[in-house]
Formats: structure tokens, C-alpha cells, sequence
């Protein structure tokens, strides 16, 4: 039966209102926290939850973590039910199959919301810490083949005990990770975005009243759920699918395969089935997933296909159906390594892009430069500290049906900052020689895929650094006859010969005077390439985004023509 909106028109500012509340959250852990991976990179998600766990809204910063928020209010509920839990409590987790993050870096602080003595929802903030030990700095991505090497889990325990720190529990967990005293204020910073997402939420059911408040959540999940039906109802019903394949796992070289087959119906009422039957067995590398890790990259998926204008919540989660066997890559067991998973993730967003091409033309874009991050660290023996830092590399956005893609841009789920020269240099002993566009690297078609970039950085010190990323072997594909984009390439140059890296697994131990080299992959071309405008070709070898050669092979572009030089 389909759920009843009692305020159609309500529902919309409240939404807001909740928004808005989420919003104010990330803007303080923004501001506050001490890891520049969350104040530049903007690596943290914010929401608000009713008392059942079910989301309510969502900040727009890192939607990839959806995943992790939308387990861990119901997991701390089944360790603390709701008649246990008190006002001033506030709860931590990590552990993936246990309701913490999709892998161990990302730290969920949530707290209860109560009014008038009553449990009326949460509030959660992530934040992806620098460090949570492990076998190596970056464990998260390097190398590990079981979970217990990538750093400490965590399933949800309260941290907060009526509004007092447990001391001496902060400190057993502080005291396993590498960057502490970091950490530590990170974590105060989630404790004030939780502190601010408590009071406005308290504003919210004051400006509303408790019984209207209540209601009005129900109306937002409806809302969403119907919003969803509707554009699917508009669809034809269809069975598509579509297959891809990720270079490695970072510990075996056999490529990983992945598989979708999405089914559009309308009966008992419109919803689809995301089935990943057909995805190879989980990796001994670290680049799995769990079951929930996929649930945000399907709601972005529906989202930017059907409503882009949607505020997201769990009414979503109504309208589709996921078929992941287990021991799969993309619903992994116990105790498989999923610190990598991020190149998977973003995957899966492609994968349904690219089976739904065939279905919505007009909407979908090509293949992405995909996930590309990267660690450096190393040891102060004078200080007895470690210090670790993290980066990620954008790369070229698959071209639309109307447009060529954006260049150098982190994309779909991912939508993280870029991080300016300025911090890193400031930060970590590099320097950082050259961060421009790669030309030729958008694959070519009527539109074409954005660039993939370079980034160089002359090492100042001994350094350790973990490459991560994909799309080395296998390059971002094309739609309709648009052709791949680039593929990336890691590698150092040292005495001036470049040696190359994988696109993912060890650290490497280099040393001062190297120069990191990190190619990030263009996106897919969209349509003919013999199509495209001479216009903007002409446009692009002005611009240096296209070499002369590649002018005339790809696109025929004589010089001296509509506009050529």
C-alpha cells in the first residue's frame, strides 16, 4: 500500500528545516576538527536519525558514507535498547559488520535526542581519522588481507555516559592509533557537531510541537518513497545489466570482476532490483565491500538518474531491492579486508550507469577517473610522533549527453575537496613541482570525457608512501562509440629514471630528493568522436587540452578550419 503524506506542503520546509540542522553539524566539524583531511578534504557526513534508526537527512559532503550512518544507529540499539539508553550519552563504532564505518578510518560518534524525558532520534557525525592503527600508517589501504591488520573495530559503545567523557576508555582507544592527540580533537570536534545537531533538532519540535514533529518525519520518508515510484513509474519495466572489472585487489594480480543486473518493475507497485550476482568471490586484498557499503552508491544512483532535486532519507531504501551473495566482493564475510573498498564503491555507481544507459540515454554519463588517494608519512624520532597525511586525486568525469565532463574533479560519490598546494606544502615536507591537467586524457567522442590530471611532488625527507587507486589496466569506458579515457599510472622518478607503481597494495619506502608521480585517469567520451563540433575542438588545442595529433586522428580537425590555428 502506498504511504500517506498528511502535509504535502510542510513536509517540504521541514525537510529543510532538518537539512539545515545536518548542514550546521558538518559546518562545525569542518571548522573544528584538527585533521586537514576533514577541514580541507571535507571527509565527514552528518545526520539526523528518528528514534527507530531510520535516516532523516543528510549533509551534502562525502555521501559514500551513508552506508556506515544508516547501520550504526540500529546496531548501538541492539547492544543498548532505547530504555537504556540516557539523555547525554553519546555512542562510538568502527567495527563495518557491527554498525562503525564501511572501513575502520571512518569514525562514527552518535547521540541520542530526547524531549520531554523521551527518545525522540539521533544525531551522527563521521569522520574519516588519520589513523586507527593497524599493520602499517594507511592500513586502511595497504596491503592488509584480514580486517585485524587494518586497525582497531570498534562496535558501538557508549564513550558518553550522561554527559561525561569515559576517560579512560578514550584513552585505551587513543592510545592504539598512531596520530592521538590528532584524533583526540577530532573526536571533541564530532562530540560539538553532535552538541549543535541535538540543540537544533530541539529547535526544530519546539518550532512544531512533539506529535506534529513525529508526523512530519513519517511525511518525509513518504515523500521520498513516493517521489521514487513515481519517476520509476515512468520507466518502461526492463531487465538490463552490465558488466566491469577493477585492475586487482592489490594482493593478487587477477583482475576483479563485477556484475549488475538491474530489474525496473511495477508490480506490486514501481521498484527496482539491483542484483550482483555474477561478482567474483571476495579478494584476499582489501578492496571488498560489506553489504551496507553499497546501499549510499544505489541511492546516488537513483537520485541523480531520476530526482537530482530529492532530499535524501530512508524512504529511498523502500524503493529497491539488493542481491549481493554473500562471500561475494560485494558483500564480504568475516574477517575480509575492506579498507580499500573505496575504488569499488565508486564502481558500483558505474556499474548501474552503465547498465541503465540503455534505458535512460539522455541521462547517464560515461565511466570516471574513478578514486584515486594516496598516504605519505613518516616518523619525527626527535618527537616520538608519527604524522600521516592523506590525499586524493581527481580525475576526468565521464562525458554527458549534452556535455563534455568536468576535468579533474572527484565525482559521483566520492565529492570531496581537492586539497590546495598551499596546505600540503605547509603540512608535509614536499614540494610540490607541477599539478596541471594531462592533455589527450578525456576519451574522445561528440563529448568528451574531462582530463585526468598530474600531480608531482619532490619528497623533502625519507617518506613512506601508500599509492591507492584503479583504473590502471582497465581505462574508464565510453557510451554510445565515445571512446575510454586514460588510464592513471603511479611511479618515482629517482636519478631520472621513472620507476612504476601499482595502482594499489604495499607502501613504498622512498627517500628525500624522489619525485612521486600520480597520473589520474580521464573520463569516458560520449558518441562519435567524428560528431564532435569542430568548434570546441579548435577550443580544446587553444585551451592545450588537445595536442595537435590527436586533433586530426580522433576528430579529423584540419588546421585552418572553423576556427583552427
Amino acid at each position: 500500500m502506498q504511504p500517506a503524506i498528511h502535509e504535502p506542503l510542510e513536509v517540504e520546509v521541514f525537510s529543510h528545516a532538518l537539512r539545515a540542522v545536518a548542514e550546521e553539524m558538518g559546518a562545525t566539524m569542518i571548522r573544528t576538527a584538527r585533521s586537514i583531511n576533514i577541514r580541507e578534504r571535507v571527509d565527514t557526513s552528518c545526520a539526523i536519525f528518528d528514534r527507530e534508526g531510520r535516516l532523516l537527512a543528510q549533509a551534502e559532503h562525502h555521501p559514500n558514507q551513508l552506508g556506515a550512518l544508516l547501520s550504526m544507529i540500529p546496531c548501538t540499539l541492539r547492544r543498548y535498547p532505547a530504555d537504556e539508553v540516557r539523555e547525554g550519552d553519546v555512542f562510538i563504532g568502527t567495527a563495518p559488520d557491527e554498525g562503525g564505518g564501511t572501513h575502520l578510518p571512518d569514525v562514527t560518534v552518535a547521540a541520542p535526542v530526547f524531549c520531554d524525558g523521551r527518545l525522540v532520534g539521533f544525531v551522527v557525525c563521521m569522520g574519516h581519522w588519520p589513523d586507527v592503527g593497524g599493520k602499517a600508517p594507511g592500513a586502511s589501504i595497504e596491503g592488509s588481507t584480514e580486517i585485524y591488520q587494518e586497525g582497531l573495530r570498534i562496535s558501538p559503545i557508549r564513550i558518553v555516559d550522561r554527559g561525561v567523557v569515559n576517560a579512560n576508555l578514550l584513552d585505551l582507544l587513543l592510545a592504539n592509533t598512531r596520530t592521538a592527540a590528532t584524533n583526540r580533537l577530532d573526536f571533541q570536534a564530532q562530540l560539538a557537531a553532535c552538541a549543535i545537531g541535538g540543540r537544533g533538532v530541539h529547535e526544530v519540535i519546539q518550532r512544531y510541537g512533539l506529535p506534529r514533529y513525529e508526523r512530519l518525519c513519517a511525511d518525509v520518508l513518504a515523500r521520498t518513497e513516493l517521489t521514487l515510484r513515481h519517476a520509476l513509474a515512468a520507466l518502461p519495466p526492463a531487465e538490463v545489466a552490465f558488466e566491469d572489472t577493477m585492475d586487482d585487489d592489490g594482493f593478487d594480480d587477477a583482475p576483479v570482476r563485477l556484475r549488475v543486473t538491474v530489474r525496473i518493475r511495477h508490480e506490486p507497485a514501481p521498484h527496482v532490483v539491483f542484483d550482483f550476482s555474477g561478482s567474483g568471490p571476495q579478494r584476499v586484498g582489501a578492496v571488498n565491500s560489506i553489504k551496507a557499503g553499497l546501499y549510499p552508491s544505489l541511492v546516488f544512483v537513483l537520485k541523480a538518474l531520476l530526482a537530482p532535486d530529492l532530499l535524501v532519507s530512508a524512504g529511498a531504501f523502500r524503493v529497491f531491492e539488493v542481491v549481493a551473495p554473500e562471500g561475494s566482493v560485494v558483500n564480504c564475510q568475516p574477517p575480509a579486508a575492506v579498507g580499500a573498498k573505496g575504488p569499488l564503491l565508486e564502481r558500483v555507481v558505474e556499474l548501474c550507469f552503465g547498465a541503465l544507459a540503455a534505458v535512460l540515454p539522455d541521462r547517464v554519463i560515461a565511466a570516471s577517473g574513478g578514486n584515486t588517494s594516496y598516504f605519505f608519512s613518516w616518523y619525527d624520532t626527535a618527537a616520538h610522533t608519527w604524522h600521516i597525511h592523506l590525499e586524493g586525486g581527481p580525475g576526468g568525469a565521464g562525458a554527458r549527453p549534452n556535455g563534455d565532463g568536468p576535468d579533474a574533479i572527484q565525482v559521483n560519490t566520492i565529492n570531496l575537496a581537492n586539497m590546495p598546494v598551499e596546505i600540503t606544502e605547509h603540512t608535509v615536507p614536499v614540494l610540490i613541482e607541477r599539478w596541471e591537467l594531462l592533455p589527450d586524457s578525456g576519451g574522445a567522442g561528440r563529448y568528451r570525457g574531462g582530463l585526468g590530471a598530474l600531480k608531482e611532488y619532490r619528497l623533502l625527507k625519507d617518506m613512506h608512501v601508500v599509492p591507492h587507486g584503479d583504473r590502471h589496466r582497465f581505462p574508464p569506458w565510453g557510451l554510445f562509440g565515445g571512446q575510454p579515457g586514460a588510464p592513471g599510472r603511479f611511479g618515482y622518478v629517482r636519478d631520472g629514471v621513472e620507476t612504476r607503481l601499482p595502482s594499489k597494495g604495499e607502501g613504498h619506502h622512498l627517500r628525500a630528493g624522489d619525485l612521486v608521480r600520480i597520473r589520474t585517469p580521464g573520463g569516458g567520451g560520449d558518441g562519435d568522436p567524428r560528431e564532435r563540433d569542430l568548434q570546441l575542438v579548435a577550443r580544446d588545442l587553444g585551451a592545450g587540452k588537445l595536442s595537435p595529433a590527436a586533433a586530426r586522428e580522433l576528430y579529423g580537425f584540419a588546421y585552418g578550419f572553423a576556427g583552427g590555428a
